[in-house]
């Protein structure tokens, strides 16, 4: 080999060389770039399992409060109370319950054995949505508290 055709093959050589030093070079950039990326995509994965976390609690508070409000709205009845003076004859009061009631209570409040003869007397008649009926012995103070229960609501 002369010396010539060995200054080519170093040259030669040393530009092979420069050049896959540079391709190295931008190759170790582009991973760098392809690291950084995946570093961002990790960082945007966690927070949108935040989110996620966020939103599964959102949601079930709000079927916590769906379910309060369906306790609310279905699981306590109606009442309706009211003092009275019986008369001995039936009386019609006004209960606004929106139904018949389920169960209705009469308990005497005030009364004296000679009013009531000894006895206190306490029947309930036919009671409709608007009105319940009472016969209490006449001069007898009493209590009627009537319930209506709400209906279990369809599934």
């Amino acid at each position: 080999m002369t010396a010539k055709e060995f200054v080519r093959l170093v040259l030669s050589r040393k530009g092979l060389f420069r050049s896959l030093a540079e391709k190295d070079e931008t190759a170790e950039e582009g991973l760098e770039d392809l690291e950084e990326q995946v570093t961002t995509l990790s960082n945007t994965v966690n927070t949108l399992n935040g989110q996620v976390e966020d939103i599964d609690t959102q949601v079930q508070n709000i079927a916590t409060n769906i379910q309060a409000l369906e306790d609310i709205a279905y699981g306590y009845p109606k009442v309706f109370v009211d003092s009275k003076t019986g008369t001995g004859e039936a009386q019609q009061i006004s209960h606004g319950l929106g139904a018949v009631p389920d169960l209705v209570v009469v308990v005497p409040t005030s009364f004296t054995i000679g009013d009531s003869g000894g006895s206190v007397s306490i029947q309930q008649g036919q009671h409709t949505d608007t009105q319940l009926v009472v016969t209490v012995s006449n001069g007898v103070g009493y209590q009627v508290v009537a319930f209506k229960f709400p209906e279990a609501p369809e599934e």
